[in-house]
């Protein structure tokens, strides 16, 4: 596993403030998504418009007790097979984010970092996270590879044993406060035993 590079550390550690998000204005329980597939890290889905099912509120996974709290102006789908919801900034916001499950084997991810020169693992600054998950996650920081300059961040983690991964995907243009936006749905993670911070 390759160390955290300057770069990292400077985008991961000069970003670390976040913004409240506003209070549940719903309350959503996602339906189980079961299936043996890998989710490629931080993609849309292909070929589908976006429909969504809801727009802001709190967000929970049935099944390991996860939720999120997303700002007013995100809307959100549910997913099938191993995925259990993705959500979109507005049109002024394009950040996303996806809940998957995960097989809970770190091998797929540490290929990745080993193939690309711009991907890195670390356990993260994200303490609240870590709280309530089985052991720290583990997080992936990586660019989309492509002209469009995208940062895609990665966590991977238990609840209960079960193995799940929350990935975004950041514009490079208006990064930071797209950043801010995503920081604030991860740091409002919790469980139905606890919160997170």
């Amino acid at each position: 596993m390759r160390s955290l590079q300057p770069l990292a550390l400077l985008v991961v550690f000069s970003l670390t403030f976040a913004c409240k998000t506003p209070g549940a204005v719903s309350s959503s329980q996602l339906a189980d998504g079961s299936g043996d597939q890998q989710a490629e890290l931080g993609a849309p889905s292909a070929g589908e418009s976006w429909s969504p099912d809801g727009r802001g509120g709190r967000l929970e996974d049935s099944d390991s007790g996860l939720s999120l709290e997303l700002p007013l102006d995100w809307t959100w789908r549910r997913g099938s097979g191993d995925l259990v919801f993705e959500a979109r900034g507005p049109d002024s916001l394009p950040a996303s984010l996806r809940l998957t499950r995960w097989d809970g084997s770190t091998v797929h991810v540490e290929q990745i970092v080993a193939d690309e020169r711009l991907a890195f693992l670390s356990t993260g600054p994200y303490s609240g996270l870590a709280e309530f998950a089985d052991e720290p996650p583990v997080v992936l920081t990586r660019t989309d590879g492509g002209e469009s300059g995208e940062l895609l961040l990665a966590w991977f983690f238990r609840v209960d044993r079960l193995g799940l991964s929350l990935e975004a995907r950041l514009p490079a243009e208006g990064f930071e406060r797209a950043w801010r936006a995503v920081d604030a749905i991860v740091r409002s993670a919790a469980t139905r035993e606890g919160e997170g911070s």
